[in-house]
């Protein structure tokens, strides 16, 4: 769940900011780009319905939730201890989310394009209030002279992170309303072989993709 979600989330930011992969699938990156984010946000809501759906269902046969509030609770407790996972390896390691970063690194890139013309702006009017100066003698200039970028010089887009925010909700709202609690809660139980299981295999994993740098397949 975590992972499909994250996945439309990770290519909307992506293509909408042009930061991440998206960046790299594309051949030849332009401003129109940033299209490539519509699709991804329209099937969002229809992603977060079909896979809320489906593990509110399962979480239904071990936690009682006889309502709409009520099993709102129990997906956020359940997902929780996920987030609290990758929370605690990014911690761990010191990484940062490339599709949660991308309105910032988006911001940054566009920075340094309003300060590259400003600098290319400021080399003009030296060269021509300064004739009798070499070029080098006025980049030399130009590199001594701080060039400051106001905020609202800087485009920025629209947030999206709020909208896609808006939309997995509302797919999960109009999920949870169509559980039902099973009514069977308390025959079901997990058994602690398979729970042992999942996490040496989630273990593996991890560890297997630490000592590959991250790399599955090259």
């Amino acid at each position: 769940m975590v992972s499909l979600l994250g996945a439309i989330g990770y290519c909307a930011l992506g293509f909408y900011y042009n930061q991440g992969d998206p960046v790299a699938w594309s051949n030849t990156p332009s401003p129109s780009g940033g299209w490539l984010s519509l699709p991804f946000l329209i099937i969002a809501p229809f992603a977060s319905y079909s896979v809320v759906r489906a593990y509110s269902l399962l979480n239904a046969r071990f936690f009682s939730a006889r309502s709409l509030a009520g099993r709102g609770i129990i997906l956020l407790i359940t997902l929780g201890i996920t987030a609290g996972a990758y929370y605690g390896l990014y911690g761990l390691t010191g990484q940062r989310s490339t599709a949660l970063d991308s309105p910032t690194a988006a911001y940054r890139k566009a920075e340094r394009e309003v300060r590259l013309v400003k600098i290319m702006e400021l080399f003009n009017r030296l060269r021509e209030s300064s004739p009798e100066l070499s070029e080098e003698e006025v980049r030399q200039l130009v590199k001594k002279t701080p060039v400051m970028v106001k905020p609202e010089e800087v485009p920025q887009k629209f947030p999206l992170k709020p909208v896609i925010l808006f939309l997995y909700f509302a797919g999960a709202f109009f999920a949870l309303r169509g559980v039902k609690d099973t009514g069977i809660s308390s025959s079901i139980r997990i058994n602690p072989k398979t729970v042992f299981l999942t996490v040496f295999l989630a273990m593996a994993g991890l560890c297997i993709l630490a000592w590959t740098g991250g790399w599955i397949f090259r």
